[in-house]
C-alpha cells in the first residue's frame, strides 16, 4: 500500500494566468510559491483536508490500449513503465477498429487505471484517426484519451477540447516535423489535473525552488517543474513561429490541398502493377504513402528503391519499417512466428533480410511540377530498377545498399564534404565550392534516366563481373529471402534466362478492398546472336576468360605432356562440364597431343542421378566410364567409427577412379576444382589445422602410377557459372551423399570469403599469389607430412588437399 501526499501539496494547487499560486481547497490565492508552503502546513488548511487521503495499490498495473499502427516511441516507454498492453487491431478501412476497443474497454472495465494511448494519423500510410470518435468511447469507460500528433499535426486541425465528451486528456508532437520545424522541441499538451506529482520525472536544474544540504522542494508550477535543464529559448521561440506560419496558410486551405495531392497520388501508384501500396486506399489520408516494388515474386530491396530514387533524381525518401515495426508486419503479412525467424537471422548479422519498404512525403507546399516529378521518377524506377541493379551492393557495417563507386573508403570520400575543409583563415567563413551540373527542368532528369537505362540495355554490363551474391546467405536462411540480389539481376541482364518469378517472398503484404494488379515481370532482352560463327550446342566455345587461365595452369604446373591420355572425373555439374569442354579446346590448339577420355561415378544414391550424363556424353563422341558403385550402403556395414562417412566416401571414388584409369589405359586423372575451391580449402587448413595448405594443382599418387591435375586451378567459380548458363550445359544438381545438401564448413568458408572480396576486390589474386608456394611439388618443405588418412577429407565437409 502506497499512501500519496498529493492532498497536502499539489491536488489542491493551481497556478492563475496572472502568476498567483492559489488554493483551491482554502479559496485563496498567494503572491509566491513560499508563501502557499506556508499556508499548506497551516492549522487552517490541514483541517479542510478529507480525512481519508487517497489510497494507491501499488501492485495494480496500469492498462494501456495503442493501436497496431503506433510509432515505437509511444510503445516501447509503456512497456518499459510496466504498463499491461492491449494491442487494438484496423479494421477492414485501415482504422482502429473502434468496436475491438469498446470490447477491451469492457474487460478492463474495473481497472483504476485505464489510458488509450493513439496515434492520429499514420507516419507509415498517412490514415487519419477519428480522434474525437476514440476520446468520447474511452472517456465512456473513465479512460485517459493521449493521442500522438507527431505524424500529421503540421496539416490537420488540433483541438483539445471541441467537447466536455471529447476533450483529449493529453497529446504530444514533434514540431520539426512542420514546415521551418527542423531544430525545434517537441511539444506535451497536457490538462493540469493530471500534474499532481511532486517530483518530476527528471529531477535536477530548473525544476526546485530550494535545496540544503539535506532537503529539498520542487517547484510547484508543473510546466517549469516537469522541463529541467537550460531550455531551448530559441527552438521555442522557432516552435512559435511554426505554429504561426500554419495559421497564416490556413488550416481549410492546407487540408484541401492535402486531400487533392493524396488523391493524385494514390491514383497515380495504383495505376503501376509493379508498386505494391501499404495500407488502406478508402480511408481519408494525408499524403504519406509507404510501397514496395515487386520483381517477379519477390520484392526489390527497400534500401535500393531509396538509393536508386537519390541517385538519379536527388529525391530523398526513407527505406524501412520508419519506427513502426507492429504495423509493418501487419501491413506486410508477416506472422509473429515469421517475424521470429527474421529476427534471428538479423541477430547473426545479416541485416539485408530486415524487411521494410519506401516512404515518400507530399506536403502541401510543393508545386505540381514537383508532384509530377516524383511521381514520374517513381514509375522508372518501379519499371527500370532491375538494369540498375547491378552497380550496387549491400553494405552489412551500414545496412543500407550503396553504389559501386561510393562502397569503398576512396569513393565515400571523394562523395563527401568535410567539416574539415571550412577555414577561417581570412576573418570569415570559407569552403570550397562543389561543381554540380544542374539541368534545365525536372523532366530533363527523366529523360536521362531514360538514355542510362537504354545504354545498359545496348552494353549489358560487359567486361562487369561480381561474385554470386547467393553465396553470401547461408542456405537454411534462403527461405526467408524476400528480395533479388545484384548477381540475380546481373544474371538476367546478361539475357542468361533467369526466371525472376518463380520464386516467391515469404510474405504477401495484406490486402484491402482494392484488388492489386499483378506485376509486371521484367522483358527479357532478346539473346545477342554471333555475327561470325554459328553457334555449336554440342561443343560451345569456351570464353577466353576461362581458356586463358586453364592454359596458364596447364604451363605453370606442367600439367599435360606428350602422349598423356587424360581421364577428366566428371560429376555432372558446371565445373567438371567446364573443364571438359575447355581441355578439349586446349587439345585442339596444343602441340602436344594428348587423348581424352571421361569418368563419373554413381554411389546409387536416390538424391543423385547423374545417369543422364551417358546420352550428352554419347553425343560428344568421348570415351565414357560410367562406374557405379553403392557407396553409402557400403559405409553403414564397413565404416569404422574413426573415419567420418565424408572421408569414406571421398575415398572410395577417389579408388574407383584410380581403377578405371589403370583398367582403361589412362595415365592422368583430372580433378574439377577451381580456384574459390583452393582458396577455401587454404583457408579452412590454416584456421582448423594451422597448416599453410590447399589442393594440389599436379603431383603422383602413392603408387606412382598416376598423375593428378587440377586444370581450373586458376578459374573463378563465377566464370563457370555464366558459361554453363550461356551454354545451357546439362547441368546435374550434385550433392554430397553424406550430409545431401546440408550447411557445410566449406560453405561458411565460402560466406566468409565472399564477405571479405565485398571489401577487397583483389582478394582471389592475393590469395592465388598467397597459395602458390604450396599448390605443387613436395608439403614437407613447408610443413608436416601427415597420414593419409588424416588428409582424404570430403572437400565438400572440410578438407581435401589432394
Amino acid at each position: 500500500m502506497l499512501r500519496t501526499n498529493w492532498g497536502h501539496k499539489t491536488s489542491y494547487f493551481q497556478q492563475n494566468r496572472w502568476g498567483s499560486f492559489d488554493c483551491k481547497l482554502c479559496n485563496m490565492a498567494f503572491a509566491t510559491q513560499g508563501k502557499y508552503f506556508s499556508h499548506i502546513k497551516s492549522e487552517f488548511h490541514l483541517n479542510r483536508l478529507p480525512k481519508e487521503q487517497q489510497v494507491i495499490q501499488a501492485d495494480t498495473k496500469p492498462v494501456v490500449f495503442v493501436s497496431i499502427m503506433e510509432h515505437h516511441s509511444n510503445i516501447l516507454p509503456w512497456r518499459e513503465a510496466g504498463a499491461e498492453i492491449v494491442v487494438i487491431p484496423e479494421d477492414q478501412t485501415g482504422k482502429v477498429d473502434l468496436q475491438f476497443l469498446e470490447n477491451e474497454l469492457s474487460k478492463y472495465r474495473d481497472y483504476p487505471y485505464k489510458v488509450g494511448s493513439f496515434s492520429a494519423g499514420s507516419n507509415v500510410t498517412g490514415i487519419v484517426s477519428d480522434v474525437r470518435e476514440i476520446t468520447r468511447l474511452l472517456h465512456s469507460y473513465n479512460a485517459l484519451a493521449f493521442f500522438d500528433y507527431a505524424a500529421v499535426a503540421p496539416y490537420v486541425k488540433i483541438n483539445m477540447n471541441p467537447s466536455k465528451e471529447e476533450s483529449i486528456d493529453a497529446l504530444f508532437l514533434s514540431v520539426h516535423k512542420f514546415v521551418g520545424g527542423p531544430g525545434t522541441p517537441g511539444v506535451l499538451a497536457v490538462k493540469k489535473s493530471l500534474l499532481s506529482n511532486e517530483v518530476p520525472t527528471t529531477p535536477g536544474g530548473g525544476t526546485v525552488y530550494y535545496v540544503t544540504e539535506k532537503e529539498h522542494t520542487y517547484l510547484l508550477n508543473p510546466e517549469e517543474r516537469e522541463e529541467g535543464g537550460t531550455p531551448d529559448v530559441v527552438g521555442s521561440i522557432r516552435a512559435g513561429l511554426v505554429f504561426q506560419l500554419k495559421e497564416a496558410v490556413g488550416e481549410d486551405y492546407i487540408h484541401e490541398r492535402e486531400r487533392s495531392i493524396s488523391q493524385k497520388v494514390k491514383e497515380r501508384l495504383l495505376k503501376n502493377p509493379n508498386i505494391q501500396l501499404l495500407g488502406s486506399t478508402e480511408a481519408e489520408r494525408i499524403p504519406i504513402f509507404s510501397f514496395m516494388v515487386r520483381c517477379g515474386g519477390k520484392f526489390y530491396h527497400y534500401s535500393f528503391i531509396c538509393a536508386l530514387l537519390n541517385d538519379l533524381f536527388g529525391i530523398e525518401s526513407r527505406g524501412g519499417c520508419v519506427c513502426a515495426g507492429p504495423y509493418t508486419f501487419s501491413l506486410l503479412g508477416i506472422p509473429y512466428e515469421l517475424s521470429v525467424e527474421l529476427g534471428n537471422a538479423l541477430n547473426e548479422g545479416y541485416d539485408l533480410f530486415r524487411v521494410g519498404f519506401v516512404r515518400v512525403n507530399f506536403n502541401y507546399f510543393m508545386s505540381e511540377e514537383t508532384i509530377d516529378y516524383i511521381l514520374d521518377a517513381i514509375d522508372f524506377v518501379a519499371e527500370n530498377a532491375i538494369w540498375f541493379l547491378p552497380q550496387y551492393k549491400f553494405d552489412m557495417e551500414r545496412s543500407a545498399f550503396m553504389h559501386r563507386a561510393y562502397s569503398t573508403k576512396e569513393g565515400r570520400h571523394k562523395a563527401r564534404k568535410w567539416i574539415s575543409e571550412v577555414t577561417y583563415a581570412t576573418g570569415e567563413m570559407s569552403f570550397p565550392s562543389y561543381d554540380s551540373e544542374n539541368l534545365d527542368n525536372l523532366g530533363s532528369y527523366i529523360q536521362e534516366a531514360h538514355k542510362l537505362a537504354q545504354n545498359i540495355k545496348e552494353n549489358r554490363y560487359a567486361h562487369f563481373y561480381m561474385s554470386d551474391n547467393t553465396l553470401e546467405i547461408p542456405a537454411q536462411l534462403e527461405h526467408l529471402r524476400w528480395f533479388i540480389l545484384p548477381s540475380e539481376a546481373l544474371t538476367f541482364v546478361k539475357g542468361r534466362n533467369i526466371q525472376l518469378s518463380t520464386s516467391e517472398s515469404p510474405f504477401c503484404p495484406k490486402n484491402y478492398s482494392h484488388m492489386p494488379l499483378e506485376p509486371k515481370l521484367p522483358e527479357p532482352l532478346p539473346t545477342p546472336k554471333r555475327k561470325d560463327k554459328k553457334k555449336n550446342p554440342l561443343f560451345p566455345k569456351v570464353p577466353k576468360k576461362i581458356i586463358k587461365r586453364v592454359m596458364n595452369a596447364v604451363n605453370d604446373f606442367d600439367m599435360i605432356k606428350e602422349g598423356d591420355r587424360i581421364l577428366v572425373c566428371i560429376s555432372g555439374g558446371k565445373d567438371s562440364l567446364t573443364m571438359l569442354h575447355a581441355l578439349k579446346q586446349v587439345q585442339r590448339v596444343s602441340p602436344k597431343h594428348f587423348e581424352i577420355g571421361a569418368a563419373t561415378v554413381d554411389p546409387q544414391v536416390p538424391e543423385y542421378d547423374p545417369s543422364p550424363l551417358k546420352a550428352y556424353l554419347e553425343k560428344l563422341a568421348i570415351p565414357y566410364f560410367y562406374e557405379q558403385y553403392p557407396i553409402v550402403e557400403l559405409a553403414s556395414a564397413k565404416m569404422t567409427k574413426k573415419v567420418s562417412l565424408c572421408a569414406f566416401c571421398s575415398r572410395m571414388k577417389r579408388g574407383i577412379l584410380y581403377s578405371c584409369a589403370r583398367r582403361e589405359g589412362y595415365n592422368v586423372l583430372a580433378l574439377g576444382q577451381h580456384l574459390d575451391d583452393l582458396a577455401e580449402s587454404f583457408v579452412m587448413s590454416a584456421f582448423h589445422n594451422g597448416l599453410l595448405r590447399t589442393m594440389k594443382t599436379h603431383y603422383v599418387n602413392d603408387q606412382n602410377d598416376l598423375r593428378i591435375i587440377r586444370p581450373l586451378a586458376y578459374v573463378r567459380e563465377r566464370l563457370m557459372k555464366e558459361f554453363a548458363e550461356e551454354a545451357e550445359l546439362p547441368v546435374i544438381v550434385e550433392n554430397c551423399p553424406a550430409c545431401f545438401a546440408a550447411p557445410t564448413e566449406r560453405h561458411r568458408t565460402k560466406l566468409l570469403l565472399a564477405s571479405q572480396e565485398q571489401l577487397i576486390p583483389d582478394l582471389f589474386s592475393s590469395l592465388l599469389r598467397t597459395m602458390k608456394p604450396v599448390m605443387s611439388g613436395n608439403f614437407e618443405e613447408v610443413n608436416t607430412k601427415r597420414p593419409r588418412n588424416e588428409e582424404e577429407e570430403c572437400q565438400e565437409c572440410v578438407f581435401n588437399p589432394v
